[in-house]
């Protein structure tokens, strides 16, 4: 069964409860303020909270059991929200839903355009938090902010609007890739967006990486090879992406492998996982292994009678697909676009994480590159930030 929280408004007798948090190191370490308060300067800060009309305190409930905070500053039409839950409640899934119910809860008593959230620059799981709530990296609102700190915010038409938006048409989503970072190159941002939204997503990557940068593959210094796989888990879990399977075959070499030894490991993964939805690279690479991988998809997903893959998209690779400069026909030609306004710097966070792979700007495999690329897209989609993708094939079953 699903674990489900509540929000109240704090009163007077919670003063010792929220005392004690305020000052508990846990806490104190992943805050914006990293000092301990005294008694007596608690007791005043609460009895002027409690009767402020521009701040908002609610306990965070679970059961009988008050669980944690949230609390909203009001200055103007905007409002900053600060959260927080007791240790043995994180990690499952119980601070998103905080952020969620305490966001609109202060879109209703107050008359606000957006809530906005200052997060530490270390603190991965609450920048993720943030994200799967609803809210996206803002500037426009940097000023509410301490140094080192990310600021995201969610306006009342994005809260209204996640209403409306649904993904649930995707089902199951595998994303297969050639080379260890093109997962996050191609579809970072909407990876992260679909597991904010419920979605069971796994990755598989087919080849070992680095090898095809020594004389020869047997030459290849292995524990640098081990040490991308372990970048590669660090992405996958930035992206709360839980199942990744890494393969090992020859790098920028795919060619030299007969195609059906690739489609095999294609279907045995569809076999194993049943994916209703699958992203893969497009036919538009100058990368000969992501024009393998393409061909494998294409034919292990033909959509014979009860095959499970109902949905097939396409992504691009920065430095692969820009680089063919539209000579390998058909080019790459987005027709459908995920908005990551949410899930940006979550994409960019995962990147981060391949230390051998990610380049300086203007290397399109820069942080600075991934961002100039995706607001591009936002501009042909309406949007501040998307992720492009060619929708291959959809089969709707009756």
């Amino acid at each position: 069964m699903k674990e489900t929280i509540s929000l109240r408004l704090a009163r007077p007798d919670d003063i010792e409860r929220i005392f004690q948090w305020r000052n508990n190191h846990y806490l104190l370490m992943r805050s914006t303020t990293q000092t301990t308060v005294t008694w007596e300067e608690h007791q005043a800060w609460f009895t002027r909270a409690l009767n402020n009309p521009d701040q908002l305190i609610f306990i965070v409930v679970q059961g009988d059991e008050p669980i944690g905070q949230v609390r909203f500053d009001r200055n103007k039409d905007l409002a900053v929200i600060s959260v927080y839950l007791v240790e043995e409640r994180t990690g499952k899934g119980l601070g998103i839903e905080a952020i969620r119910h305490g966001t609109e809860a202060a879109f209703k008593k107050w008359s606000l355009t957006k809530v906005v959230a200052c997060i530490r620059q270390d603190n991965l799981h609450a920048t993720r938090a943030f994200a799967k709530a609803g809210y996206s990296a803002s500037k426009g609102e940097s000023g509410f902010c301490p140094p080192a700190h990310f600021t995201y915010s969610v306006s009342h038409e994005n809260v209204m609007a996640s209403n409306r938006v649904t993904t649930d048409y995707l089902g199951s989503v595998l994303v297969i890739a050639a080379h260890p970072d093109d997962e996050v190159l191609g579809c970072g941002g909407t990876m992260a967006r679909l597991r904010a939204e419920g979605h069971d997503v796994k990755i598989a990557i087919l080849g070992e990486g680095l090898t095809s940068r020594y004389p020869a593959r047997e030459l290849a210094d292995r524990s640098l090879v081990c040490r991308l796989h372990d970048h590669a888990r660090r992405a996958a879990d930035a992206l709360d992406v839980k199942d990744l399977f890494l393969y090992h075959l020859p790098d920028n070499r795919f060619d030299t492998l007969p195609l059906l030894d690739v489609v095999k490991i294609v279907e045995e993964l569809i076999q194993r996982h049943a994916p209703d939805t699958i992203f893969t690279h497009g036919c538009a690479d100058l990368n000969v292994d992501h024009l393998v991988t393409h061909r494998a998809v294409l034919t292990a997903t033909r959509p014979i009678e009860g095959h499970s893959v109902r949905n097939l998209y396409a992504f691009e690779i920065p430095s692969s697909t820009d680089w063919s400069f539209h000579r390998l026909v058909p080019g790459f030609e987005p027709n459908t676009f995920f908005n990551i306004e949410a899930t940006l710097e979550v994409k960019k966070q995962a990147m981060a994480c391949y230390q051998t792979e990610v380049q300086d700007f203007p290397h399109p495999r820069s942080l600075e590159g991934l961002d100039v690329v995706a607001r591009r897209w936002g501009t042909v989609a309406g949007c501040k930030a998307a992720e492009a993708f060619e929708l291959i094939r959809s089969v709707v079953y009756v």
